[in-house]
């Protein structure tokens, strides 16, 4: 309603934001927020921080970063980082407490920056989630099939696992090769640092894999072209991990000798009652083990099954979507699912040119295939709305849990308090409703028509 406002309060029953509906129309809603002036405090204190690092501003003894950075920078300057960073810390839970359905990212302005003391309004302009029909109800159509467990299926999932336990044994068919940038050989070598022995690195034997970095750079370039049987003395340089000092290894030159002492590959060990036992919890046989991965492999397929099932139907629905989806709200979703990309991006330690040369594409190949998906996943979501608004679906506190125990099993109550903190409660809902919808429309299914 025009001109409702809705409170927020804290823990200890504070009042700390005000949200009033100003204007609505068929696409966009507009509020304005009102911060209290301790929460834009307590939300903004990292800011300062940042402000002090990013003009490498250092505190004086006694004085906090909020005081530095007063102190030495405009204002006016940091006023604008004030109140940016109090918007992007609080629009969804000004969104989240009218329980408003919206799209993407909202527009956020402010008329006055923050100034201490006083409260902070700034505006949100968001657009709405629309409402659809669907050309018709009726039931999706799905072939199910029967999910069969073979015996191959079994030594696949076995000799997958298996791989993580392989052994290193003497490779007869490379017993003349040389050495070569990526063999697997047996060593000995005795080091020397200051001309005393140096313990880490002297050994009889010990199996050691070229081009995998295990030693400094150029440690395997002395070894590359030896045979089995040849000695080499050579000094190196690299990390002194026996007297690190608190985990900091100051570096040291190394003189060392190494004997090859044979070449070796890695096979996948016997599977055995005995090495079941050793290796595999809650099982004491091959048998048992075989039986345990059966319904281990005939679970995963279920649910493959059941998730491409629900593809399915998400699709056959999202074809009967009536009307179009308006330019505003198509914007609105791509705007947040390029954003979601570079937050992944950054998160990674890769830019978007490392992915594009990663997966052999550009950035106009990419635009277009983010478009692609994100109205199609708009269509998806719309007809699961529609399915159920149709049905009158409502969620319960047990769908909840459920929803969020696929999320993080067995932390569902820290899950929800972080959704709540978060003001991410109205889309989590709007999410769970929509995998109660598809699994409904895989219930209620039929066979295709012949």
């Amino acid at each position: 309603m025009i001109g409702e406002e809705s409170k927020g309060w804290n823990r200890k029953g504070r009042l700390i934001m005000k949200v009033r509906e100003l204007t609505k129309s068929l696409e966009h809603i507009v509020y304005e927020v009102t911060l209290e002036p301790s929460e834009v405090e307590k939300r903004t204190e990292r800011a300062y921080m940042a402000l002090a690092m990013r003009f490498d501003l250092k505190p004086e003894t006694g004085k906090s970063s909020r005081e530095t950075v007063e102190e030495h920078l405009d204002p006016v300057q940091i006023g604008q980082y004030v109140s940016s960073t109090a918007i992007d810390q609080t629009w969804q839970l000004a969104v989240d407490q009218t329980k408003a359905h919206i799209i993407g990212i909202p527009e956020c302005t402010y008329d006055e920056a923050y100034e201490r003391g006083k409260e902070f309004r700034y505006i949100i302009d968001a657009v709405r989630r629309p409402v659809f029909e669907l050309s018709s109800y009726k039931p999706v159509q799905l072939h199910k099939s029967d999910v069969e467990v073979t015996e191959a299926d079994i030594d696949d999932f076995i000799a997958r696992e298996t791989k993580r336990f392989m052994v290193s044994v003497p490779d007869p068919d490379a017993a003349d090769a040389r050495v070569a940038a990526d063999s697997f050989v047996s060593i000995a070598m005795e080091t020397k640092k200051n001309d005393e022995a140096y313990a880490p690195l002297t050994f009889d034997e010990r199996d050691y894999e070229l081009g995998v970095g295990d030693m400094p750079d150029g440690f395997d370039e002395h070894l590359v072209g030896l045979k089995c049987g040849d000695v080499v003395s050579f000094e190196f340089e690299g990390p002194d991990l026996a007297n690190a000092n608190k985990g900091i290894a100051m570096p040291a030159t190394f003189s060392t000798t190494v004997t090859i002492k044979g070449m070796l590959k890695r096979v996948l060990p016997k599977v055995t009652d005995e090495w079941v036992r050793e290796h595999v919890k809650n099982a004491t046989s091959v048998e048992q083990m075989r039986k345990r991965v059966h319904d281990e492999v005939m679970k995963s397929k279920r649910e493959e099954d059941e998730q491409f099932c629900r593809y399915l139907a998400a699709v056959q629905v999202g074809d009967r979507l009536e009307g179009e989806i308006s330019d505003a709200v198509f914007e609105a979703a791509y705007g947040l699912a390029a954003s979601q990309f570079q937050t992944a991006m950054r998160n990674q330690g890769m830019t978007a040119q490392d992915y594009y040369k990663k997966h052999d594409t550009n950035a106009q190949e990419f635009a277009a295939d983010l478009m692609m998906q994100t109205r199609s996943q708009l269509k998806q979501q719309f007809a699961l709305d529609a399915v159920a608004a149709h049905e009158h679906m409502e969620l319960s506190d047990e769908d909840m849990r459920e929803y969020y125990a696929l999320i993080e099993p067995g932390k569902e109550d820290e899950l929800a308090k972080r959704v709540a903190e978060a003001g991410q409660v109205t889309q989590t809902r709007e999410a769970a409703l929509r995998m109660k919808a598809n699994a409904w429309l895989v219930e209620t299914s039929v066979e295709p028509e012949d």
